[in-house]
Parts: C-alpha cells; structure tokens; sequence
C-alpha cells in the first residue's frame, strides 16, 4: 500500500530523517515510536505530501488510495457548522452524481487521460459512501450526538475536535490510516472502541502514540526512530514485543563494549609495557654491547607496530561505540505548598508505582494514562 525509500530530511544543517525505508501493507498495524523531536510528526507529514524530502521517494499502491491523516491540533475551517463538516465530508448524493455525470462526458471526449479516469474511480467510491445513516453512531462512540448541528467549530473543545477528527477520518473511509497520537482527550471507553475497530480494520495504520497499553492492544509492528543516527528500525510484534528486543539488543552491544574496552586497557598496557622494557635495556647498556641495544631498538619497533595497529582499530568501523542510554521517567507532580521532603520521597514513589499501572476497564476511575519516554 505505501512504500517509502530513502527518505531523507533536514532542516538547515540539522538532520531529521537520514535513509528512511520501510513499507506499510494491507492488514499491518504499524507503531511509530521515539523520543520527541526525533522526526516521527515530519515523517507523517512527508507521508501526507504536505513537506517534501530532501532525497528519496515514497510510493502509494494504487496511486488513488485514500489516506486517512489525524495529526496532531486538528485544525478544521471554524467558520464552518459542525453539520456543515459532517455533509461535507460523507458527500451529498444529488452533487456527486452530478460530478460523475461531467466527469463521464469528459471521458467520452478524452478516453485516454489517466487524471479523469482516477477522479470518475474517486468520485464514485464517494457516491458509494454516502450514507448519512453512519454519521450518528460515530458520534455517539465519541459523545459528539449531543451537540447541536448548528454548533460552530470553532466553539469545541480541544478534546471534541480531535474525537471530530476521527469522525471525519472514519466517515471517508480510508484505506490506509495515519494517526499522530490518537490517544489524545479520548476516555477509556472511546480507546476501547478504537482499538477494537483498528484491530478489525483490513486495511494498513502507521500509528504514533505515547501510549504504551494502546500500542501493545493495537500493533503488530514497530518503527523505532532513533534521534541519534536519524535512522529507523523496524521490529515484529507490539510494543512489549519490541521493547523486549531492544532491550536485548541494548545489553549485548553493552557486553560488547566492555569486552572491547578491556582488550584495548589490555593492549595499551602491553605496549607501555614493551615501551619500558626497551627503555630500561637501552639505559643499562653501553657502546661495547651492540647487540643487546639492537634487541632493544627492536623491541621499541615492535611495541610502535603494535601502537600503529591500536590506533588504526580505534578509527575503524569494527570499533563498538558505547550505548547511549535513552531512558527516562518523567513525573507530572500537581504544584503543591512546602509539605517537607518525606511527603515528596513518597508522593514520588507512589506516583512511579502507581502512575504506570493502567486502570481497570472495568472500575469506575479513569486515570490518564502512563506517557512512555523513549
């Protein structure tokens, strides 16, 4: 459905993306994970077309596909009435036939223009679609079915504009479906429903979310941007999948450093070594031992060709550079008047137990959810 190759962006001399490659096909449930100011939202937006990459190039199969985009601070024109939005959006019937029919004259005239034929298609999968009888229960599912139809846009909520996003975006019908932290301002029953809907959508979803519990319920894949080296690794599986793997990947290539940093200390100390040996012997002898000088000049040879032979391994590419370490924890304490330092240690420590413990679906309290660092 979608395949992006190489793509590569920067903004000045800051790199963003270097060499993005990976595809998206129908039935994949894709998470876009890294940590913020690692290019995920420039990546959605090269998807989209609304920015262009400095190189590469990105392919959609077939060119006609309907992407659906929620990205983040959905911005409708608020001028217009929320009514007004939703009939847009699904189409009104009488219009669109009247567009097929001058789009079917148009091709009587000019079979072979590939534009008109994708636009009869495009148009008539609309037609197809308009059925307002869908408009209610979407907005039921995000208690949107309250409000007034005459309601501007511009007086909803944040939360209701992006549950109004959503709405939009499933009433079109997309094929492929890009959201850019969807979690946001939905309650535990609206993330139900959606994960649940994702997990029967047949078609593919590049998802970018914080939420660890929503990743783990809804992918089957994950795209780990690292903000380091602007590159990205793709790994099977949902987040708990992947982080399992990385972690892995992490301790290994740990092992590896040290086992490198201990052969190097090893090395260095062996040349010193050698070096003094030399040293020693070219102190303690005189003019009428010329041979035991030249076993010495020859030991400092051998300890120079070994010191020539560790420089050219530290500037190679087999040299393993230390991990870096990624992880954090954030806490968001609620200002507070001075309690004392034993009440914070425990307002911390209650707030890392518990703050990453995902609520019951079950119980009455609705907690937000853990924000993953990555």
């Amino acid at each position: 459905m979608l395949t992006a190759h190489n793509l590569s962006k920067a903004y000045g001399l800051s790199p963003i993306l270097e060499n993005i490659t990976f595809s998206i096909n129908a039935g994949d449930r894709v998470g876009l994970i890294g940590p913020n100011g690692s290019g995920k939202s420039t990546l959605m937006r090269l998807l989209t077309g609304q920015e262009r990459p400095d190189r590469g190039s990105m392919t959609l199969n077939p060119p006609n596909l309907r992407i659906g985009y929620l990205a983040q601070g959905f911005l409708p024109d608020e001028d217009q009435t929320l009514g007004d939005l939703l009939h847009q959006t699904v189409g009104d019937p009488d219009e669109l036939e009247a567009e097929l029919g001058e789009l079917a004259l148009s091709l009587a005239e000019q079979p072979d223009r590939e534009d008109l034929h994708l636009a009869y298609d495009a148009v008539l999968e609309k037609l197809n679609r308009a059925d307002y009888g869908r408009i209610q229960p979407l907005l039921a599912t995000f208690q949107l079915d309250h409000l007034n139809p005459d309601l501007p846009v511009r007086s909803l909520s944040g939360g209701q504009k992006t549950c109004l996003a959503l709405v939009l975006i499933l009433l079109d019908e997309p094929q492929l479906l890009l959201l850019d932290e969807p979690t946001n301002h939905l309650d535990i029953g609206m993330l139900e429903w959606l994960e649940a809907w994702l997990r029967g959508f047949n078609g593919g979803v590049l998802i970018v979310s914080h939420d660890r519990a929503f990743l783990d319920q809804t992918t089957t894949r994950i795209l780990d941007l690292n903000p380091h080296t602007h590159t990205i690794r793709d790994y099977p599986g949902n987040y708990t999948d992947y982080l399992r793997q990385y972690l892995a990947e992490q301790e290994k290539h740990l092992s590896t450093w040290k086992d490198q940093q201990y052969e190097i200390r090893r090395m260095k100390q062996d040349i010193q070594r050698t070096f003094e040996q030399a040293s020693s012997v070219e102190r303690t002898t005189t003019p009428r031992q010329p041979n035991v000088r030249r076993l010495a000049k020859k030991v400092a040879n051998k300890a120079k060709s070994r010191e020539k032979k560790l420089d050219r391994y530290l500037e190679s590419d087999d040299r393993v550079e230390k991990p870096l370490r990624s992880w954090q924890m954030k806490l968001d304490l609620d200002e507070a008047p001075h309690l004392g330092k034993d009440v914070l240690f425990w307002k911390i420590w209650l707030s890392a137990t518990l703050g990453t413990r995902r609520c019951s679906r079950k119980s009455t309290c609705k907690p937000k959810r853990a924000s993953a660092s990555y």
